[in-house]
């Protein structure tokens, strides 16, 4: 890949410009794939190797805690946590 700018956390990134085509677990492991430019939703995603849990919102990946989303690009409240309910939506 050639990347002209920063990944955004868990983004897995291919091609020439890099663009994102899926998105990974903090331990690695490959979370959910979609084709490039594709705007995607993902609810609830559960890392299969270590039980982490990630919520995809128009593309944004975010690690889900039990207080909230450590991070979900312009979602977050003025807190810094946007409620798991809300990823949640449908």
């Amino acid at each position: 890949s050639v990347v002209t700018k920063s990944v955004a956390d868990f983004h897995l990134v291919l091609g020439n410009p890099a663009r994102p085509v899926g998105c990974v677990c903090r331990c690695g492991e490959l979370l959910a794939r979609w084709k490039p430019n594709e705007v995607v939703d993902l609810p609830e995603v559960t890392c299969k190797a270590c039980g982490l849990e990630y919520c995809v919102i128009g593309g944004d990946v975010s690690e889900l805690s039990e207080n909230g989303i450590t991070a979900v690009g312009d979602r977050l409240t003025a807190a810094g946590r946007m409620p798991m309910a809300e990823c949640r939506q449908p």
